[in-house]
């Protein structure tokens, strides 16, 4: 199962090192943009083995966006915060969303997070 889920989302090697991912997914109202991120839920290598992770799945309205600011919580629109277990939970989750190979370095879709 390892080799189809790299496969599918090459960004599952950063998540095995304990490092967020992110992609820009289509917005459902129109003025916002949204994310998914995924999060490692352990830092330490004997339990990142476990595979425990969370999907947070959130909308932002532009203007919050200026100048490249971070969003808290008051100002996301939540489409989804939840926790999975094992890597072909968490592949399963993303493709409700959209493509796993989005997936990448938070910096590169602009995560406001």
């Amino acid at each position: 199962m390892e080799d189809k889920v790299m496969a599918k989302c090459p960004a599952i090697a950063r998540l095995r090192k304990g490092l967020v991912v992110a992609c820009e997914i289509p917005a459902i109202k129109e003025g916002r943009r949204a994310w998914i991120g995924i999060y490692p839920l352990h830092h330490d290598e004997h339990h990142r083995a476990k595979g425990d992770y969370r999907i947070r799945v959130f909308e932002v309205e532009e203007k919050y966006l200026i100048n490249d600011n971070d969003v808290w919580d008051g100002v996301m629109e939540s489409r989804g915060d939840v926790s999975v277990l094992g890597e072909a939970a968490l592949l399963a989750r993303i493709e409700e969303f959209g493509d796993p190979s989005c997936l990448g370095e938070p910096q590169d879709c602009e995560y406001p997070v």
